[in-house]
């Protein structure tokens, strides 16, 4: 399938806004063959694309694909809301 320019409304809204994100930073997406989305990095860094699909039972799917992006260089900025998950103060 080849990479698409318009982001598809049936993707999540947290999904549509990463493309759009992604998309400023020359990136690329399109779909598998099962309509996951599949984000692309730019083409001279030579690195493979990074599928996203979650069921409602894996919470960590999100933040593994965001960090898998992270990782081949995309810059995801810090979103109203978006808490960052770190230790928890007082033990236990």
């Amino acid at each position: 399938m080849a990479p698409r320019t318009e982001i598809p409304a049936h993707w999540s809204k947290e999904v549509r806004e990463l493309a759009k994100v992604a998309q400023e930073q020359g990136w690329r997406f399109d779909e598998t063959g099962k309509g996951h989305p599949r984000f692309w990095p730019p083409a001279e860094t030579g690195l493979q694309p990074e599928r996203f699909s979650s069921s409602p039972s894996d919470h960590r799917s999100w933040r593994n694909f965001t960090k898998a992006l992270e990782r081949k260089g995309l810059v995801i900025p810090e979103v109203e809301g978006r808490k960052k998950k770190g230790k928890r103060k007082g033990g236990s």
